[in-house]
């Protein structure tokens, strides 16, 4: 993706991308579709209070949400077909750092 000024992004380097900033949605259902925002919040607060970085994605067939996270030069994957299972593994997270 292009970086605007100070290698930050700005509207021209969204255009016609899905993202756009002009409107533009994600496609298709997904796995993260029914997954309260809260929860996702909660996890992201819990591995950055933790020193950690989270990367969320979804696989190419678009058929399972894929959770990385970042510890140190180590990667974890989790892999979820549905929301439910993806809504359970964000909420273990958020409850594993107190």
């Amino acid at each position: 993706m292009a970086r605007g000024k100070n290698g930050g992004n700005d509207e021209a380097s969204y255009a016609g991308s899905r993202w756009s900033i002009m409107g533009g949605e994600a496609q298709d259902a997904s796995p993260w579709d029914g997954v309260e925002s809260e929860v996702i919040g909660d996890a992201v607060r819990a591995v950055m209070a933790a020193g950690d970085a989270v990367m969320f994605s979804v696989t190419s067939d678009g058929g399972s949400a894929r959770v990385t996270i970042f510890e140190g030069d180590a990667k974890h994957h989790q892999y979820c077909p549905a929301s439910a299972a993806l809504e359970r593994l964000l909420r273990g997270i958020a409850q594993s750092v107190d």
